[in-house]
């Protein structure tokens, strides 16, 4: 029996993801996986950037240098971990979709550590890259885009409204069963738009 082409989807978050996997026809895809990835440990902080500010700057370098470092390690076997189950299960997968954030991070620590709001899209990009360079690491085509962008690209690729979007995630939800909660919806929504856009 051939095996069925499933994609991934990810709600990101400062030191864990939402992921969801769906699998079938573009038009009724089906939840097939899901679940939640740490990308943190006890030995750094979940928010490396809050935690780095009035530090000396080499070491708040250090500090986020070594968060990113157990981020991707923690992505790394959390995707392979998930990928497994998928292909011993009898899916084939090749894509994912992973939302982006929507504000830009300059390279200068110094510059990131004197903005609050710059402190907090850090830490969502380190953790999105994690993700990123961990579904890369696996062989997967990615799809990456500002997490706004994601309703309107799906509205004109799936074809649906919000209104028949919104239903069709509660569905996937009503037959998987609880938890189902924004983050699940999120996921499933980016996995979705990686299935059609594959």
């Amino acid at each position: 029996m051939p095996a069925s082409r499933a994609t991934l989807g990810f709600s990101p978050h400062s030191g864990w993801a939402c992921v969801v996997a769906l699998a079938g026809s573009i038009d009724a895809p089906a939840v097939v996986a899901r679940g939640r990835l740490d990308l943190s440990g006890p030995s750094v902080p979940v928010q490396p950037y809050h935690a780095a500010r009035g530090l000396p700057l080499p070491q708040a370098e250090a500090l986020v240098r070594r968060t990113r470092e157990v981020a991707q390690e923690r992505a790394a076997a959390g995707v392979g971990g998930i990928l497994a189950d998928l292909r011993a299960a009898g899916h084939q997968v090749a894509d994912a979709c992973i939302p982006g954030g929507g504000t830009a991070v300059p390279p200068s620590l110094a510059s990131i550590l004197a903005s609050h709001p710059l402190a907090h899209a850090a830490e969502g990009e380190l953790f999105r890259s994690a993700l990123l360079d961990a579904a890369s690491g696996h062989g997967l085509s990615v799809l990456y885009l500002p997490a706004r962008e994601l309703p309107a690209r799906a509205r004109t690729v799936l074809g649906r409204d919000e209104g028949a979007l919104r239903e069709a995630l509660a569905a996937m939800g009503r037959a998987v069963g609880p938890p189902w909660r924004r983050d699940e919806r999120e996921a499933a929504l980016a996995a979705w738009l990686a299935l059609a856009s594959a």
